[in-house]
């Protein structure tokens, strides 16, 4: 069965507050927070931007910012990740960048079988990205990529299902090495609807 890696991460967004909450019938992860958030940090001038590659070496990655703790979403919302996983972010005038290093102790065992774009990657192991750009919980964009690199994206209206029509430009590349395996994003701004005026965004 392939394991989904999702982002769940708030950036630049206040910190939300649970009520009346009932603790599950397993571990919770001990730095578990539940909004956390995060201030990002665009790319210096005169840095080159990150090739996608999925190598995750370029040094504008020195520039980025490490989003974290993460938590499993499923089968145990909050709980400590079964792998660990290591996510950057940053962005510069043209792109949001996202890098995501996913640790695993067998990589040969990695399910990629999907290898077309607009092809769903529910059977293989996979990234998926949602990027609520006007932060309002209802409406973004959801994006996914799997060890063969291959693209699936949707758009995401009145928290309805994503519409897989959709297709935006963006990029992404992955690779698979002896501590699992890594990939990196960029997605344009002109792909993206936002409010130039807000100073927050949504991803999970």
């Amino acid at each position: 069965m392939g394991v989904l890696r999702t982002l769940a991460i708030v950036l630049l967004a206040a910190q939300a507050h649970a009520q009346d909450w009932t603790p599950p019938p397993y571990p919770l992860a001990p730095n578990r927070q539940m909004s956390p958030t995060a201030a990002l940090h665009k790319l210096p001038e005169g840095v080159a931007p990150p090739k996608i590659d999925g190598r995750i070496k370029d040094a504008a990655w020195e520039h980025a910012t490490a989003l974290g703790p993460l938590t499993q979403q499923s089968p145990h919302e909050g709980a400590e990740p079964t792998y660990p996983t290591d996510v950057r972010v940053l962005f510069d005038d043209k792109f949001f960048y996202v890098s995501v290093r996913a640790w695993d102790p067998e990589p040969e065992k990695l399910i990629r079988k999907v290898m077309r774009r607009d092809t769903s990657q529910r059977p293989d192991d996979r990234i998926l990205i949602t990027i609520d750009t006007f932060h309002d919980k209802r409406n973004g964009y959801m994006f996914s990529t799997n060890p063969n690199s291959a693209r699936y994206e949707g758009i995401i209206e009145n928290n309805q299902p994503p519409k897989i029509e959709w297709d935006g430009i963006w990029y992404a590349k992955a690779r698979v090495d002896a501590e699992g395996w890594t990939c990196e994003f960029a997605f344009p701004f002109q792909t993206l609807a936002f409010d130039p005026k807000t100073t927050a965004w949504a991803s999970t």
